[in-house]
């Protein structure tokens, strides 16, 4: 077995094992990120997290009723969104494939979609049909987007951008603060039911960030089958 057939069955191994994570677990991976997670109790998250992905879930719904279409690129042209591509490489540990810039404007990253894409052409036939297809990576990446358009149009009644945390309180004073988590879960909840996929988005932190790293992606996934069994 070559280097890149080893390679791409260790991520179909890591691809199936992902699919079977649940939300709960997702969720607390999206707070591990987030600079409020030592501060929140678990309590607290869980009922963030439930209500994170029904938020999400509701919105998708309403969005797919209103365009009669669950396609991300209609509903990128019925909203108005300007959909952007670059092919700036990614840098360091940060895993962004896209990004929502105010007003209405999508920016797609194609470099990890490219090296994804390399991984499947090297791929056999048999071993292609194991990992996630190419456009349907793209569309869950876009409907991730798509929600944080629609957050930010939201702002003060969306759950994930109204629900704030008491950071400090002072005598009479206090600082409320929004939770960056709540949008990241909310929006995968959204592109996952978008797109008709049974498994969670968040999956694609490990997936497109192989093929830059397969030792620090291999730790990714590490961690998030050890919150799996410890949650």
């Amino acid at each position: 077995m070559s280097v890149s057939a080893e390679k791409i069955a260790s991520l179909i191994d890591m691809t199936e094992a992902l699919r079977t994570v649940d939300d709960e677990t997702w969720g607390f991976y999206a707070f591990s990120a987030d600079f409020l997670n030592n501060r929140i109790p678990d309590e607290k998250k869980h009922e963030m997290i439930r209500k994170s992905i029904a938020c999400g879930e509701n919105c998708a719904d309403r969005v797919m009723k209103e365009a009669g279409d669950s396609s991300p690129s209609t509903i990128v042209r019925q909203l108005g969104l300007e959909v952007i591509e670059n092919d700036f490489p990614m840098t360091g540990n940060r895993k962004v494939f896209a990004q929502f810039t105010p007003p209405k404007q999508i920016e797609i990253f194609k470099d990890p979609l490219k090296r994804y894409e390399s991984l499947l052409a090297r791929a056999s036939e048999q071993q292609a049909s194991l990992l996630i297809p190419l456009q349907e990576i793209y569309n869950l990446v876009l409907g991730h987007e798509i929600y944080h358009y629609i957050e930010e149009c939201n702002a003060d009644t969306i759950y994930s951008r109204a629900e704030k945390y008491t950071l400090w309180r002072f005598f009479g004073f206090h600082y409320n603060t929004t939770v960056n988590a709540l949008g990241e879960i909310a929006g995968m909840a959204f592109s996952r039911k978008l797109n008709h996929v049974a498994y969670s988005p968040f999956l694609l932190d490990v997936l497109l960030f192989f093929d830059y790293d397969e030792e620090q992606a291999s730790a990714i996934f590490q961690k998030i089958m050890h919150m799996k069994e410890h949650i």
